[in-house]
């Protein structure tokens, strides 16, 4: 570790320090606890109340009192620290701390009001630990989760430094209570321990939750917001690069999190490793006895009969706090192990200096006062080593080594090895002490147990100054023994540009990738290595420059049809043939032009700090825009010259073009891997790409079946009009292998004719397949992004040009011949196969396959629907619907029989006892009751006012149908479509899964299940995955607006899917049940399904969505 660098700028960290501080309010209560405790036991009123009656009537504590009494607390920190980890896991740090400061209060009151009952007391003792424990768990990951890099190292040492605080302070309260005549004279710091946690709760709604916690939760909005506030006080901050690592540290522990096991911890050498050396420094922390100096220094005191004992015990806790902030300021400056070695040797030797002096009793069992002011001077010497040293460095130490997929399950451990530790040295030194009678001569054991500490410095600890947890991970890794680890260079696994961290850092990573370089090309060199044939090696470069050159040119065809005007054309176009050029000469020789590229790339880190600004990725334009900022700023106060803004300028430009060319050719690349995802042979796979019309208003969705059977969807308008270009290229090269092609172009997918060619060489396949891969979403969207940061940055004088939308379909396959038959026994359908069985025509989707019996009215149909619709007035409840024929009719027939009332009226007195009024009156009844029954029937509220004005609200898509006669499966296509699309309402009900705008009080009601092909038309794809469990099916959501949609193989835990969980199981209860009708499948909102591999569109199209 690093030494403490006071150069720090604390000013503009002020307010993270503030939250750290916040955060250690846990050690406090720990300190304080330890402290006030071992004080009680030694007032006289304590003893009074709690204590046993002596034959001269004095009264003493007992020792069975005074041990479970002091040490049953740890059995709650204990508790404490493993129930913290699933509230963490669920709630958050926040929540631990407000359970935490909770069990606190609310022990501290028992204890207070416990009135000599040792039960309550015991009871009132585990509360606190309860509540210790989950703080001591959740406070250092807290700090380390928060304190920005420059302060984290201070911040995590300062826990030691605020319980040495906390513990003076109790020692204070205890030598200014102990005087006090009444039981008041203990109860006093026990009242007081309520204050700290008081404090936690004041201040708790104004603290940020973690952002490394809100990334887990897939919360990235919130986890910027709490980054902002935490780096309120830095006015320059930028959250981007934070919230980036983060974001990488995240995806990398949940990647490595699928292969954690607690069983792992044992069988796995390197895990092990980690598990020994984490639980090793917590054991060693304590064994050594200090905490008998801390939880009977009072008692030792008095035993020993040194006057002022609780003097004493304050000076122990004033020493503590100098040495603990000597060691956080200067004792970093040091090396780890040589600070541990000397310290242990020096505890070693103070300890056995207190047994020996513990051996010269007199007589009567006494010690001389000089013999006793000895033993406390060797104790104060004892603690100055164990503050200096391990009392400090163990919470880095283990927080360091519990890196990697267990990381929380060593840090579990660990703390459950702390906890175990103290209560074992807390539980059994008063009897070694009392009924052992050992007294002083204890030192000699504690000295023995000090031993470990000497032996763990020696074996177990290494430098780790400068390293990150990755780095330490690889340690772990590459089994590097402890004493190589300050040396030890750690090779980059690939060679991509290496993520800059600051100036001396860069120059480190570049060296060592430069070193890491070297050692892979030279290994051909070496004698014995194997050296290729020099024409076969021309002959691979030259396949290599091929590759290349054509997947440039296809690229330069894409980006100059994507986009207008000669400021976009002539920089793609230059930066393109820059980054081609560059790989062509690095491939020429690996090795020399490698160094060289390094060598020039620290000469440029030199003159300009820019690496640490630029994201590895796409630049937006904001962060484009922020960087030419801070460059003009400093040129504007003198902080560069000249020279060196232009240079700075020139990586920014540079930066700005090549982003989105770097990555389009590292996903073709990747794309063109063989990665035997599938259990395929390389030669059996199929490619996919179509555009095909979702919804009743004719949106476009881009849906994409790649090499390895996953899937991608994107609706964007924006990526549809990049992808355009592609298709255009797609089919032009489709024709110039085949030598014919069709110039129809449908406006539906139902209509398309089949058009084939076959490739029988490897030539022609590499020519489609470059282009196919190019129409993916993935690709899409990353051009679309560039493009739109380009426009955005671009000066006055340049413009590029987007061109206007376009209308079309789509729909591209490559497979060879023996994919079909690999696939047949999947049971789901290959996208190819769902468009061959027409599974993605509105047509036929909205004419339930009937379609080719009336074309002409289905077609009628799907113009006359949408106009239908467009009328409905839709607010955040219901659907205004205007109903003018249906209230005339029903107007009319009322009318019409109130005026055969009329009518009986004519007839007077010609019917002999016959009153024509009453007759009248019955049928004017019978007319309004009609009315009234009209109302009610279709709609469950119709006001007169809405009546009268010829309209009708309906708060469900019953009610929806009943007034309108559409299908309900229509209707909610249509509510599905303008769901994604912005749309007001808010869904209700027991089928409303799959709608996004939710509201379960005062919605509108989705009061009847959907159907597949309602799913399907709405732009919703149901896919089949293998789970642990059988099959699964998970939606892949191309609905209007969607950006970019991935489902792959293994699932992305951060991604929320619509997911129906063990269809086998649902379809196996059908079949026993001998339900008919439609597969009833739930569904649910899920980020918790793990699959292994997608299988394709999902067959079953006879299935309801519940």
């Amino acid at each position: 570790m690093a030494g403490l660098q006071l150069n720090v700028d604390w000013k503009s960290n002020r307010r993270a320090i503030a939250f750290c501080l916040v955060a250690a309010i846990g050690a406090l209560c720990y300190g304080y606890d330890t402290i006030y405790y071992t004080g009680v036991q030694g007032m006289a009123w304590f003893a009074k109340d709690y204590g046993e009656e002596g034959s001269d009537g004095s009264f003493a504590l007992g020792t069975t009192f005074l041990s479970l009494s002091a040490s049953i607390i740890y059995v709650g920190e204990l508790v404490g620290a493993i129930a913290a980890a699933p509230i963490n896991d669920l709630f958050g740090r926040r929540a631990v701390f407000l359970s935490a400061s909770i069990c606190i209060i609310v022990g501290a009151v028992v204890q207070a009001c416990s009135f000599g009952s040792h039960p309550v007391f015991y009871v009132s003792r585990v509360l606190i630990g309860l509540g210790v424990g989950q703080f001591t768990a959740t406070c250092l990951i807290y700090i380390g989760e928060v304190a920005p890099s420059a302060i984290r190292g201070p911040a995590l040492m300062c826990f030691q430094f605020m319980q040495s605080i906390s513990q003076l302070v109790g020692a204070c309260v205890n030598q200014g209570t102990q005087s006090i005549q009444s039981s008041q004279s203990y109860r006093i710091p026990m009242c007081l321990l309520v204050v700290l946690p008081g404090i936690m709760l004041l201040c708790l709604p104004f603290t940020p939750e973690s952002p490394v916690w809100y990334m887990y939760k897939g919360k990235r909005e919130q986890a910027i917001k709490s980054l902002r506030k935490i780096n309120h006080s830095n006015r320059d901050y930028d959250p981007s690069a934070d919230i980036q690592a983060i974001d990488e540290a995240v995806q990398q522990e949940r990647e490595m999190a699928k292969d954690a096991t607690w069983a792992s911890l044992i069988t796995d050498p390197v895990e092990r490793r980690k598990l020994f050396y984490a639980c090793g420094v917590m054991f060693v922390q304590q064994i050594n006895g200090i905490q008998f100096w801390y939880t009977y220094g009072v008692v030792f005191a008095q035993s020993i009969g040194v006057a002022d004992p609780f003097t004493i015990n304050t000076i122990i806790y004033v020493l503590q706090i100098i040495t603990v902030g000597v060691s956080v300021v200067f004792g970093n400056r040091m090396k780890r192990r040589t600070n541990l070695l000397v310290c242990s040797c020096g505890m070693f030797v103070s300890l056995l200096t207190v047994g020996g002096l513990g051996t010269t009793k007199a007589a009567d069992g006494t010690l001389s006062r000089g013999i006793g002011i000895g033993i406390v001077v060797l104790a104060y010497v004892n603690i100055i080593f164990y503050n200096f040293s391990i009392g400090t460095l163990s919470y880095s130490i283990a927080s360091e080594m519990s890196v990697g997929r267990n990381r929380n399950k060593i840090t579990s451990c660990a703390m459950g090895v702390f906890f175990v530790t103290v209560w074992l040295m807390v539980f059994t030194s008063p009897y070694m002490y009392y009924t052992a009678n050992l007294g002083p001569m204890i030192g000699f054991v504690y000295g023995g147990t000090s031993l470990f500490l000497l032996a763990y410095s020696w074996f177990c600890v290494g430098e780790t100054a400068g390293r990150s947890n990755a780095d330490i991970e690889r340690l772990f890794q590459d089994r590097v023994p402890v004493r190589e680890w300050a040396t030890y260079v750690i090779p980059s696994d690939d060679g991509e540009d290496l993520k800059k961290k600051g100036t001396n850092d860069e120059h480190i990573e570049m060296a060592s990738f430069g070193r890491f370089v070297a050692r892979r090309t030279n290994g051909a060199n070496e004698p014995g290595g194997r050296q290729k044939d020099e024409q076969m090696q021309e002959k691979e470069l030259d396949a290599v420059f091929a590759l290349i050159d054509y997947i440039a040119a296809v690229l330069a065809r894409l980006l100059c049809q994507m986009a207008g005007k000669k400021y976009w054309w002539n920089n793609v176009v230059a930066f393109l043939a820059q980054r081609v050029t560059k790989l062509k000469v690095l491939m020429l020789d690996m090795h020399a032009n490698t160094i060289i590229s390094c060598q020039a790339g620290e000469a440029a880190l030199d003159r300009t700090d820019l690496s640490s600004r630029l994201s590895s990725g796409i630049l937006d334009e904001e962060e484009c825009e922020e960087v030419l900022r801070m460059i003009d700023a400093d040129a504007k106060q003198g902080l560069r010259t000249t020279a060196n803004t232009d240079v700075a300028r020139y990586c920014v430009e540079q930066n700005r073009f090549r982003s989105g060319i770097n990555l389009t050719f590292r996903y073709l690349l990747m794309a063109l891997r063989f990665q035997n995802r599938l259990g395929l042979q390389g030669t059996s796979f199929e490619i996919c790409g179509m555009v095909y019309a979702t919804g009743f208003e004719d949106f476009k969705a881009l849906l994409f079946q790649d090499l390895d059977l996953e899937y991608s969807a994107s609706s964007d308008q924006d990526t549809l009009n990049t992808a355009y270009p592609a298709f255009e290229i797609l089919n032009q090269t489709l024709a110039n292998v085949k030598q014919r092609a069709d110039d129809y172009l449908p406006s539906d997918l139902v209509q398309c004719k089949s058009n084939y060619a076959i490739m029988a060489t490897m030539d022609d396949i590499i020519t489609v397949m470059i282009p196919l891969l190019l129409t993916s979403p993935l690709a899409v969207a990353n051009l679309t992004k560039f493009r739109t940061m380009v426009l955005l940055t671009c000066n006055a004088e340049g413009i590029v040009q987007v061109y206007k939308d376009i209308d079309y379909n789509a729909f591209f396959e490559m497979h060879t011949s023996t994919f079909k038959e690999d696939s047949k026994d999947w049971n789901a359908m290959r996208l190819s196969e769902a468009v061959d069985g027409r599974l993605f025509s509105r047509r036929t989707l909205i004419s339930d396959g009937k379609y080719f019996e009336k074309p002409e009215w289905f077609a009628q149909r799907m113009v006359s629907l949408p106009h239908e619709m467009s009328k409905w007035v839709i607010d955040e409840r219901s659907i205004m619907v205007p109903c003018g024929a249906q209230v005339c009719y029903r107007v009319l027939v009322a009318f019409l029989i109130a005026g055969g009332g009329f009518c009986i009226m004519a007839v007077g007195e010609r019917i002999a006892g016959v009153d024509p009024s009453n007759l009248s009156s019955y049928l004017w009844l019978v007319a309004g009751f009609y009315l009234l029954v009209c109302k009610s029937r279709y709609v469950e509220e119709w006001p007169w006012k809405d009546f009268l004005h010829f309209r009708v609200r309906c708060r469900s898509v019953s009610e929806l149908h009943a007034i309108t006669g559409i299908n309900k499966q229509f209707i909610m296509a249509k509510l599905l479509h303008d769901d994604s699309g912005g749309s007001m309402l808010k869904t209700r009900g027991p089928y409303n899964k799959v709608f996004l705008q939710r509201d379960a009080n005062d919605g509108f009601s989705i009061d009847c299940p959907l159907e597949i092909r309602t799913l399907l038309l709405s732009g919703l794809i149901m896919l089949k995955v293998a789970t642990s469990r059988g099959h699964a099916l998970v939606c892949l959501d191309a609905r209007r607006r969607t950006e970019l949609k991935v489902v792959e193989h293994r699932g992305n835990q951060e991604q929320e899917h619509l997911v129906c969980e063990d269809i086998n199981r649902l379809y196996k209860l059908r079949t026993q049940s001998g339900s008919q009708g439609n597969t009833r499948l739930q569904l649910v909102r899920s980020k918790e399904l793990k699959w292994k591999r997608v299988q394709g569109v999902y067959r079953q199209t006879y299935a309801d969505f519940i």
